[in-house]
């Protein structure tokens, strides 16, 4: 007879296991980068709080409960789109990308247009788009 076993595990146990492991990634991820002097990029998902508040734009903040991400991170990058929370924006298929952490650099925000015939980015900053 296959019986299915119901495993409940409580969901702060979960959570917590899931940031240790997360945690322990990016150290290796970080490591890897160091040994082989190359980039790693990781991703990671915003709570979604952000659905339930005015500003939508990612903060360092979201990225606090996503595995160590923000503590680890050189850098952090924020995606946001206005067209996807106001259909009736003239921003249509602007991406605000904002550096929301850099070890190297300075914080700030560059506006991309994204062509999707094509699905790449253009810089909005040069004229000849």
């Amino acid at each position: 007879m296959n019986q299915k076993m119901d495993l409940q595990v409580p969901a702060l146990i979960l959570e917590k296991i899931l940031a240790l492991i997360a945690t322990h990634l990016n150290k290796q991820l970080r490591a890897i980068a160091k040994q082989f002097n190359c980039a790693v990029l990781g991703l990671a998902q915003l709570k979604r709080e952000v659905d339930s508040r005015s500003e939508k734009r990612p903060t360092k903040a979201d990225f606090r409960e996503s595995g160590g991400f923000e503590q680890e991170a050189a850098v952090m990058l924020g995606l946001y789109r206005e067209d996807y929370y106001d259909k009736q924006t003239t921003q249509k298929g602007i991406f605000e990308v904002s550096v929301l952490k850099n070890r190297f650099s300075s914080e700030t925000t560059v506006n991309l247009l994204f062509d999707e015939r094509f699905g790449q980015f253009k810089n909005l900053a040069k004229s000849q788009y």
